[in-house]
């Protein structure tokens, strides 16, 4: 794995996504997801731990518009990889591409997950991949000790959308 370029460390066919740069997961979710699709998280990223030498991973979650909303036991399957994963997570952010009533219900939906996750990462919400460069990287590197470019941080998340 070179990380000077993004590369897909996994998916679940038809609903996400999951690459790696440096030591942020990007996770595109583009069809619906259920239970099963995201507990195949846990696996990609255990591998990933294995294979890698950082201690924290950052988390971008890139939310394709109109994506329909997770029943709840994918609610619950998310949970209980915010609790497995928590220790190891040093920043999340979710991009919510989209705007109205669906993209409000994405929002309050990833608030719920917030709550009831581990208090041990920040986690903020976004309406596009360049609001990360303002963000992202200086959390990034409090919690890492791993330094990202802004700049090349959008570039390299911008090269995932499907």
């Amino acid at each position: 794995m070179s990380e000077d370029s993004i590369t897909v460390v996994g998916e679940a066919p038809g609903v996400h996504r999951v690459w790696l740069w440096q030591n942020v997961f990007v996770i595109s979710w583009y069809g619906k997801s259920s239970a099963e699709s995201a507990r195949a998280l846990g696996p990609i990223t255990d591998r990933i731990y294995t294979q890698v030498s950082y201690e924290k991973f950052s988390y971008v979650h890139l939310i394709a518009n109109k994506l329909e909303l997770p029943d709840a036991a994918t609610r619950t399957a998310l949970l209980d990889l915010t609790h497995e994963h928590g220790p190891r997570t040093a920043c999340v952010a979710v991009i919510v591409s989209g705007t109205g009533f669906w993209a409000s219900a994405i929002r309050s939906f990833v608030t719920g997950i917030r709550v009831l996750a581990p208090r041990g990462f920040d986690l903020r919400m976004h309406a596009a991949i360049p609001e990360l460069g303002e963000w992202l990287p200086e959390e990034h590197e409090r919690k890492t000790g791993v330094k990202l470019e802004p700049s090349e941080l959008i570039r390299q998340i911008e090269r995932t959308q499907l």
